[in-house]
């Protein structure tokens, strides 16, 4: 029993060490265009630049998502294709988002009506170690504004 405990011991103080010495990655959304439009709603393209503040490289394997515009959801997927940002560095990455046609047109709506679209877009990102995947949850909020709408009225 305390073979055990002293091989087990040193084992779960390195992956404790190795949990608190990672850092989750960071999103940025740098840009968000209309891509396409179908009968079912219409496709943004999300433009993210992912950044890792580790000093070792860190490979995602899947990113969610859930899109809500003014307080309602409008779509959610997954981006499941596997890529590796190195050490201190970043990967712009783009991909699709899929959004019905209620929710973009009650943006739209919105942004008569007050001049901006706010939007929640929540996920997780899961990145690949050597003692298995990790989910680290992330949100990013959002504003698109009428720069009309922003200005003061002329005295």
């Amino acid at each position: 029993m305390l073979r055990r405990l002293r091989f087990a011991i040193p084992l779960l103080v390195s992956l404790a060490g190795c949990q608190l010495l990672f850092q989750s990655p960071q999103l940025t959304l740098t840009d968000l265009r209309m891509s396409g439009v179908g009968l079912g709603g219409t496709t943004l393209t999300a433009f993210l630049t992912v950044r890792n503040p580790n000093l070792f490289d860190v490979t995602t394997v899947r990113i969610t998502y859930e899109l809500v515009v003014e307080d309602k959801p409008a779509g959610k997927g997954v981006y499941d294709t596997p890529f590796t940002v190195p050490g201190r560095g970043e990967v712009p990455l783009e991909f699709p988002m899929q959004l019905g046609w209620g929710a973009a047109l009650g943006g739209l709506g919105s942004a008569f009506g007050k001049g901006e679209i706010n939007s929640v877009t929540r996920g997780v990102v899961t990145t690949r170690f050597f003692f298995g995947d990790l989910d680290v949850p992330y949100e990013i909020r959002s504003r698109i504004a009428d720069p009309e709408k922003d200005k003061a009225p002329p005295p």
